[in-house]
C-alpha cells in the first residue's frame, strides 16, 4: 500500500560516527522517525519502550575479541546513553528476554587465559532499563557458548547444550527466576552422534504458558527426525507436530537456528537463511512461503506476551507479511521504502512499534572497499513507525 510522508521536523544530532539526520514524519496519528546507522559498527539488540538498545564494535580490535559498548537510542531528542561495556566478546545467538525492567540476554566472552578452546566464560547480562545500567548477573562456564534466552512466565528461559558422559550431548532448559536468583533445569535431552542415537532440542518459542521446541532425535537406522514437541507449564508434552519428509529435509539442510510459533502459524529457519511459514493442521505443518533469508520480527508486549499482529520479511527484498493471529490471515506486502535503492535488512518489534533497518544491498563488485567505506557505500537507515502503519 503505497503511503506519502510528510516533514514536520528535522533534527541533526552529532555523534560519534558522523552525523546522523533524524527527521520526524507525520501521517493521520502516527509518527515515523528515521536517521541513519553505520552499518559495520552498530548492531541492533532489542527494542524496548520506544527506544533502541544497540551496541557498537571496537573497530581497533580483531571482531572475535571485539569491546562491545551498548548504548540506548531515544527517539525524543535525547543524546544515546551508554549503558555499558562487554570486553572480550567471542559470540553470541542474539536473544534477549525482558523480565519487568531488566534485559537479559547470554554472551560468551574469552575468559583470562585467552584460549579458545574451553576457556569461554558464558555470562548473562542484565541491563537495567530504569537506571541505564548494564551488570554480569551470573556466569556458566560448564555449557557451550551459544545460549538462546526468552521471557518465559516472568522468568528466564534458557537453552543451552554441554558434553555429557561417555561423548554424549546434553541439550535442556533453564529457567533463572530473577526475584530469588534461583536456577532449575526443566527438560533435558541427550545424544550421542557417534552411536546416532538419542534427541536433542536445537531451538524452542514459549508463547504464554507453552513452550515448543524443535526435536531431532535418531531413528533405527540412524537418520534424524524432526518434530515439535509442545509443552505445558510443568513442562509435560502435552502435543507433537511434525513434518513431511521433503520440508523435514529443507529445514536440516542447515542447523535449524529459529522457531516461532502463533496460533495455527509456525514459522522456522536455519543458519543456511533457508526459511518458512507454515501452518499446522492435524499435527502436521503446510508450508505457506519458503524462501532464503525470510525473518520475523516476533512483537511481544512488556510482559512478554505474544500480540496479535505479527511481522515477517524477505531480507535484500522490500517484501514483507503481516500475520493477524486472531483472523489467521498471512497477508504479502510491498514495503514503501521511503529511501532511493534500499532494501530491508532488519526489523525489531515490541508493544505493537518496530523499526526496521534498509541499507543498500548491492555494491560495485569492481571496488575495494575498506570497512568503513562500505559502511558509508551501504548507506544504512531506519524507520521507526507503529506497525498497524504498515497494514
Amino acid at each position: 500500500m503505497k503511503r506519502k510522508f510528510m516533514f514536520s521536523a528535522v533534527v541533526i544530532l552529532i555523534v560519534s560516527v558522523g552525523i546522523i539526520t533524524l527527521a520526524i514524519y507525520h501521517e493521520k496519528t502516527y509518527e515515523y522517525y528515521t536517521g541513519a546507522f553505520v552499518t559495520s559498527f552498530e548492531s541492533p539488540v532489542a527494542l524496548v519502550d520506544g527506544t533502541v538498545i544497540y551496541n557498537t564494535n571496537d573497530p581497533g580490535n580483531d571482531i572475535d575479541y571485539s569491546e562491545k559498548e551498548y548504548y540506548r537510542k531515544y527517539f525524543d531528542g535525547r543524546d544515546d546513553v551508554k549503558l555499558g561495556t562487554m570486553y572480550n566478546f567471542r559470540i553470541s545467538a542474539g536473544y534477549n528476554a525482558r523480565i519487568d525492567n531488566t534485559l537479559y540476554f547470554y554472551s560468551g566472552v574469552v575468559n583470562e587465559t585467552g584460549e579458545i578452546d574451553n576457556n569461554f566464560n558464558n555470562n548473562l547480562y542484565g541491563i537495567d532499563l530504569t537506571e541505564n545500567t548494564m551488570r554480569v548477573v551470573y556466569t556458566d562456564n560448564n555449557v557451550r557458548p551459544i545460549v538462546y534466552v526468552y521471557p518465559y512466565m516472568n522468568k528466564v528461559l534458557a537453552l543451552k547444550t554441554m558434553p555429557a558422559a561417555d561423548n554424549a550431548s546434553s541439550s535442556f532448559l533453564e529457567l533463572y527466576d530473577p526475584k530469588t536468583g534461583s536456577i532449575k533445569t526443566v527438560l533435558t535431552h541427550t545424544s550421542k552422534s557417534a552411536d546416532k542415537t538419542g534427541s536433542r532440542i536445537l531451538t524452542c518459542f514459549p508463547n504464554d504458558e507453552k513452550v515448543y521446541t524443535f526435536v531431532t532425535e535418531y531413528n533405527a537406522e540412524g537418520e534424524q527426525e524432526a518434530t515439535v514437541r509442545v509443552y505445558n507449564q510443568e513442562f509435560q508434552c502435552i502435543q507433537t507436530i511434525s513434518f513431511d519428509k521433503d520440508l523435514m529435509n529443507y529445514i536440516l539442510g542447515s542447523r535449524p537456528h529459529q522457531i516461532a510459533v502463533f496460533g495455527d502459524y509456525i514459522y522456522l529457519d536455519n543458519l543456511s537463511n533457508y526459511s518458512l511459514v507454515g501452518k499446522i493442521e492435524n499435527d502436521t505443518v503446510t508450508p505457506v512461503v519458503q524462501a532464503r533469508s525470510l525473518e520475523v520480527a516476533v512483537n511481544r508486549d512488556t510482559d512478554g506476551r505474544i500480540l496479535n499482529t505479527q511481522v515477517f520479511y524477505i531480507r535484500y527484498t522490500n517484501t514483507y507479511y503481516i500475520l493477524d493471529i486472531e483472523k489467521g490471515t498471512f497477508t504479502e506486502k510491498e514495503y514503501d521504502q521511503p529511501f532511493e535503492n534500499h532494501t530491508l535488512l532488519y526489523a525489531m518489534a515490541n508493544s505493537d512499534k518496530i523499526i526496521i533497518y534498509s541499507w543498500i544491498y548491492e555494491l560495485d563488485e569492481n571496488t575495494a572497499y575498506s570497512r568503513e567505506e562500505a559502511s558509508a557505500a551501504h548507506d544504512g537507515r531506519y524507520v521507526f513507525c507503529n506497525i498497524k502503519s504498515l497494514k
